[in-house]
C-alpha cells in the first residue's frame, strides 16, 4: 500500500521529522518517507494511527491527507500509488523479479507510463530481461541498494538487479537515446539510474553488450549507487549520434555520476566520447578487459576520487578543447600505464592533482614495456601534474615483476609540467623520451628507483630537466645563470664562457674532471678541446673517457688524431646514465703535450675545496699509464690545479 503526502508543506505530516512522500505504508506504525523508514506523526490523532491492516484504515489515512492538504496538487490512484511513483511489481505492470521470468515488457511498460518526472521503483529481486530497457526523458529507474563489486553473500537480497537472459538481444541492458533516435517530441534529458545492480553474468562469453549505453545529445544524466558487472562490452558507454544535425554536441553532456563500480567488463569500463561538462565522483573500475576510463574530448569535466585497478590501462585520456581535471584519482596494478595522456587538441588542458598511481605496467615484463604510472605521449595539450605519487610493486601474492618501469614518462609533447610528487620506477623515476617542446620539472620531486622500501637510488629536487629554456624549476635558471640544457647538453664541468686558456699536463698521467648528471638519460657525446697543439703523440696511448662515481670505466675513446689539432672536439659515446657524479678522463702520451681547455689553475685545494678522494672535482689518478684503467679507485684520487673542461650530452 502506497500513499503520498501532497505538497511540500503538508501541515504537520512527518516521518521521523521529515516531510515528503510516504513510500511504503506497512502493517504497523512504521512507514518510510523519501526512502527513510520511520514512525508517522501528524496524519491523525494517535488513536487514529493503528496498525494498518485493512483497506478501510488505509482509505481513512488517505482521506485525512486529502482533507488536510491545502495544495491538492496531486491525484491518487485507487490503489493509493501516486502517479509519479510506480512500483513495477504492482498491477498493471506486474514485473516478478523472481530471477526466471522475462520481465522486459513489464519494466518497459512501467518506464513508458512514468512520464516526465516520474520514478519506476524496483523492490528487491532479480529482474530478467531479453532486450534493452529504454529510459524516456525525465524518468528515474531506481531500487534501494546497488552492490559493490562483490555480492552480499549470506544476506537476504535487499537490492534489485537487472540480469539479462542468455538469449538477450540488443546493444545494452539499459539504453538512453537522444530526441532524434528516441523519437521524442522534445529534447532528451534528466534520465536517472539510482541504487541498482546490472548483472551480466548470464550473458554468453564473447558478447559485446554494454551495461548502459547513452547515445546522442542528452543532457543532465544522473547515475548514482550502481554496480555493473560482467558485461562483454562497456559498463557505461556515452557515444555519438552520428546522424545528428550539424552544430549539436551529438553526445551526452553535463552528466553526474557518483559511487559507481564496474567489474570484469570485456571492453572499457567507462567509455566517454566528447562527454563535456561532466562530473564523476567515486567511480571505480575493476578488472576491465579494456581501459578503466576512456576519456576522449571530455572538456570542462572533473573526476574526483575515481579508481582504476587491474584493468588493461587505468585512465586513457585524449584531451578535448577545454580543461579536464583529475582530483585524488588512483590506479593499481593495471597491465599498461596508470594514466596515459595522448593525442587530442592543441590548447586543451589536463590537470592531474593528488593522484596515487601504484604498481601499474604489470605485464611489461623484465623490459618494462616503457610503461609508467603517468605517461604523456605525443600530445599537443597542456598537461600539468601536481602532488602525484607513483609507487612500484608486485602482485598481491608476492609474484610478478616489479612495475612500472618508469614513474613518469614524456615523449613528443608540447607542454608537460610535473610540479611535485614521488616518482618511483623500476628503471627510473623520470623518463624524458625526447621530442618534448617543453618539459618542466618542479623542485619538490623525489625520484626513487627499485623497491621504495630499499631503493637502488633516489634523487631529490629539481635536478632533472629537459633541454628547455625559460623554466624556474632549476635554481640556475631562476638566478639567470646559463645551464648545460641551454646548450642541449646534460652536464659540464663549468660554464664554457669561463674558460680562458689551456694548459699542458704531464704525459701518461690520468686527469679527472667531475660532471654532475642530473637525470636518467643516455649520453651520446663528450666534448673537450685544446687551444695549443701537441706533437710526438704515441699511437694508441691517447684517450678521453668517462668513469662513474664507483670508478667503473663507462666509455673510452681513442684521440690520437686530436693531439696535433686545436679547437673543440666532440667524441661519440653511448652511456646509460643515472643521476650522480661522473668523471671525464684525459690521458695523453706525447712529447709535446696539447694545451687542453681549462678553468683556473690557482690551487688544487681551492678548486676542490672541502672535498677529498672520491668526491674531488679535479684530480689525478695514476701516472705512467698507456690506457684508461678499468677500473680506478676513486679514494686514491689526488687533487690537481688543472681544471680541464668537458661536457657530456
Amino acid at each position: 500500500m502506497r500513499i503520498q503526502v501532497t505538497g511540500e508543506n503538508a501541515p504537520g505530516v512527518t516521518v521521523d521529522g521529515r516531510r515528503g512522500i510516504v513510500i511504503e505504508a506497512q502493517v504497523g506504525p512504521v512507514f518510510s518517507v523519501n526512502g527513510r523508514a520511520g514512525a508517522v506523526s501528524g496524519l491523525a490523532e494517535a488513536a487514529d494511527v493503528p496498525a494498518i491492516a485493512d483497506t478501510a484504515a488505509a482509505d481513512a489515512i488517505t482521506s485525512h491527507v486529502a482533507a488536510t492538504d491545502p495544495h491538492g496538487d496531486r491525484a491518487y490512484a485507487a490503489n493509493l500509488t501516486p502517479v509519479d511513483w510506480i512500483n513495477a511489481t504492482k498491477t498493471p505492470y506486474s514485473a516478478t523479479g523472481d530471477g526466471t521470468t522475462d520481465d522486459t515488457t513489464a519494466l518497459q511498460n512501467a518506464l513508458n507510463a512514468a512520464g516526465t518526472g516520474g520514478t519506476v521503483y524496483l523492490p528487491a529481486g532479480t529482474y530478467r530481461t531479453s532486450a534493452p530497457l529504454t529510459i524516456p526523458p525525465g524518468v528515474t529507474l531506481r531500487s534501494s541498494h546497488g552492490d559493490h563489486f562483490d555480492n552480499l553473500s549470506g544476506w537476504t537480497q535487499i537490492n534489485a538487479r537487472i540480469k539479462p537472459l542468455a538469449s538477450f538481444s540488443g546493444v545494452s541492458a539499459i539504453r538512453i537515446l537522444d530526441a532524434p533516435l528516441g523519437g521524442y517530441a522534445a529534447k532528451s534529458c534528466e534520465q536517472r539510474l539510482l541504487d541498482l545492480t546490472l548483472d551480466g553474468t548470464a550473458l554468453p562469453g564473447g558478447n559485446s553488450i554494454d551495461g548502459v549505453q547513452a547515445q546522442g545529445t542528452i543532457r543532465g544524466l544522473v547515475f548514482e549507487n550502481l554496480s555493473i558487472k560482467k558485461f562483454g562490452g562497456h559498463a557505461i558507454y556515452f557515444t555519438y549520434n552520428f546522424s545528428a544535425p550539424a552544430g549539436l554536441p551529438q553526445a551526452p553532456y553535463s552528466s553526474r555520476l557518483r559511487r559507481i563500480v564496474a567489474s570484469d567488463t570485456g571492453g572499457n569500463a567507462f567509455s566517454f566520447n566528447n562527454t563535456t561538462d561532466t562530473t564523476m565522483i567515486d567511480v571505480e573500475s575493476i578488472a576491465a578487459g579494456g581501459y578503466g576510463f576512456y576519456l576522449s574530448g571530455c572538456g570542462n569535466s572533473t573526476l574526483i576520487a575515481c579508481r582504476a585497478e587491474w584493468n588493461l590501462r587505468g585512465f586513457h585520456i585524449v584531451p578535448g578543447n577545454a580543461q579536464l581535471s583529475l582530483l585524488g584519482c588512483s590506479t593499481d596494478r593495471n597491465t599498461q600505464n596508470g594514466i596515459l595522456v595522448t593525442g587530442g587538441s592543441a590548447g586543451a588542458t589536463v590537470v592531474i592533482t593528488n593522484a596515487r598511481l601504484n604498481r601499474d605496467g604489470r605485464n611489461g615484463g623484465t623490459g618494462g614495456g616503457n610503461y609508467a604510472g603517468l605517461n604523456v605521449d605525443t600530445s599537443p595539450a597542456y598537461v600539468i601534474a601536481t602532488d602525484i605519487s607513483v609507487l612500484t610493486g608486485i602482485d598481491d601474492d608476492g609474484s610478478g615483476t616489479r612495475s612500472p618501469q618508469y614513474g613518469f614518462s614524456a615523449t613528443g609533447n608540447t607542454y608537460v609540467a610535473v610540479n611535485s610528487g614521488t616518482l618511483n620506477g623500476n628503471t627510473a623515476g623520470w623518463r624524458d623520451g625526447g621530442g618534448n617542446t617543453r618539459l618542466q620539472r618542479g623542485l619538490n620531486i623525489r625520484e626513487i628507483v627499485g623497491d621504495p622500501a630499499a631503493p637502488a637510488s633516489t634523487l631529490d629536487g629539481g635536478g632533472t630537466f629537459d633541454g628547455i629554456t625559460g623554466s624556474l624549476s632549476v635554481a640556475g635558471r631562476a638566478l639567470g645563470v646559463p645551464r648545460p640544457a641551454d646548450h642541449n647538453l646534460v652536464a659540464w664541468t663549468q660554464d664554457p664562457a669561463t674558460i680562458g686558456n689551456g694548459t699542458a699536463g704531464t704525459s701518461g698521467t690520468l686527469y679527472l674532471s667531475a660532471v654532475y648528471v642530473p637525470k636518467y638519460t643516455t649520453l651520446t657525446k663528450l666534448i673537450w678541446g685544446s687551444n695549443g697543439a701537441g706533437s710526438g703523440a704515441t699511437a694508441g696511448r691517447n684517450f678521453v673517457g668517462l668513469y662513474n662515481a664507483a670508478g667503473t670505466l663507462l666509455a673510452s675513446v681513442g684521440v690520437d688524431a686530436r693531439i696535433t689539432g686545436t679547437g673543440a672536439f666532440t667524441e661519440t659515446i653511448n652511456v646509460t646514465a643515472t643521476p650522480g657524479l661522473y668523471w671525464v678522463a684525459f690521458l695523453v702520451t706525447a712529447t709535446t703535450m696539447p694545451q687542453i681547455y681549462r678553468g683556473g689553475t690557482l690551487s688544487g685545494g681551492l678548486h676542490s675545496a672541502n672535498l677529498s678522494g672520491a668526491s674531488l672535482r679535479y684530480a689525478t689518478n695514476g701516472t705512467g699509464l698507456t690506457a684508461l684503467p678499468a677500473p680506478i679507485t676513486p679514494a686514491s684520487n689526488t687533487a690537481t690545479n688543472l681544471t680541464y673542461w668537458a661536457a657530456v650530452g
